[in-house]
C-alpha cells in the first residue's frame, strides 16, 4: 500500500518545514545561524554552552554577555537573509497541487509568504482571519520586526508562558487535530526544533491526527528517539525526491515537477545518459 493511501488527504497535509526547505532556498538553517553567528562573535567570559546547536542558547549568551543587544543580533541575522533567494518551488508545488492546509515554520526565512494562497500568522498578531487561504504559521515571528521577532531563550520562554499568545498555540494544535502532518526535512542536530513541537505537542494533543517523519538519516541521538517515542511520531525511511515521487504518482498531479524540484539529480541523470553507449 502507498504512504499516501494511508493518510485522509481528502483533508489535505500539514507541513513542517526543516531545513531541508532551507538548503533549497539557499536560506541557512538554525545551525548554520549558529555556526554563523559563533564565527562572527568573539565569545568573552561566556558560560560553555550546553548546546551548541541551539540558536536560542547561544543568542541569549551573546545578549547576556553583553556582546551586544538583541537589537544588534537582530540586525546580524536580518542581515543574514537580506540578500538571500526568496522563493520555494517545494511549497509552491505542493499549494498548487491543493494538498497542503497549513505551513509550520520554525525558521526565518520568507518562503511562500507573497503566495497569493497563503496567509502568513505569527504569535504577536492580533487577528489571525485568514479568508480561506493557506495557513503558514510563522512560530517565531516576522525577521522584518525587530519587536516580533524571537530570537532568544528569552523570547521563547515568553511566548509559552504569556496568555496572550496561547490562542496561536491553540491554533496550530487545532491544525493537528484537523489533519495528519509531515515532518519534511528536519536537522536532527536542530535541538530548537524540537523544543519547539515538545511544548506544542505536550498539551491538548491527545486526539491529534497522525504525525509523520520523512526522513533519510539514521536517528542516532537518544534525546530525538525519545521525542518520537513520547508523541507516538511515526517515522518513515525516505529522501525528499522519493516523497514528492511517490506524491506525484499517487496524486497524478502534473503540477509536481520532479525535474523542476530536484534539477541537479535530473541534470546527473541526464548526463548519465548523453554519455551511455
Amino acid at each position: 500500500m502507498s504512504f499516501f493511501e494511508k493518510l485522509d488527504l481528502e483533508k489535505k497535509l500539514n507541513i513542517c518545514t526543516g531545513s531541508f526547505f532551507e538548503k533549497s532556498n539557499g536560506f541557512p538553517s538554525r545551525d548554520g545561524l549558529v555556526e554563523i553567528l559563533t564565527n562572527q562573535i568573539k565569545f568573552k567570559n561566556v558560560k560553555n554552552f550546553n548546546d551548541r546547536h541551539s540558536l536560542f542558547e547561544v543568542s541569549q549568551s551573546f545578549v547576556d554577555s553583553v556582546i551586544g543587544t538583541k537589537q544588534s543580533l537582530y540586525r546580524r541575522i536580518q542581515g543574514i537573509y537580506e540578500y538571500k533567494k526568496d522563493n520555494n518551488n517545494y511549497l509552491d508545488t505542493l499549494i498548487e497541487a491543493g494538498l497542503v492546509g497549513a505551513v509550520i515554520n520554525t525558521n526565518y526565512d520568507s518562503s511562500i509568504e507573497e503566495n497569493i494562497n497563503v496567509k502568513k500568522i505569527t504569535p504577536y498578531d492580533k487577528e489571525s482571519f485568514t479568508d480561506g487561504k493557506i495557513r503558514l504559521y510563522k512560530v517565531l515571528g516576522d525577521l522584518n520586526n525587530y519587536e516580533n521577532c524571537a530570537i532568544t531563550e528569552q523570547d521563547f520562554r515568553r511566548l509559552k508562558v504569556l496568555p496572550f499568545y496561547e490562542v496561536f498555540w491553540e491554533s496550530i494544535r487545532y491544525e493537528l487535530k484537523l489533519r495528519s502532518t509531515i515532518f519534511l526535512g528536519v536537522d536532527f542536530d536542530d535541538s530548537d526544533f524540537f523544543k519547539i513541537f515538545d511544548f506544542i505537542l505536550s498539551k491538548n494533543c491527545e486526539d491529534i491526527k497522525p504525525i509523520y517523519m520523512i526522513t533519510s538519516n539514521s536517528i542516532l541521538n537518544p534525546k530525538v528517539m525519545e521525542f518520537f517515542n513520547k508523541h507516538n511520531i511515526k517515522v518513515l525511511a525516505s529522501t525528499e525526491h522519493e516523497f514528492f515521487k511517490e506524491l506525484k504518482n499517487y496524486t497524478k498531479n502534473e503540477n509536481i515537477n520532479l525535474s523542476r524540484l530536484f534539477p541537479e539529480m535530473y541534470s546527473e541523470l541526464m548526463n548519465e545518459k548523453k554519455f551511455q553507449w
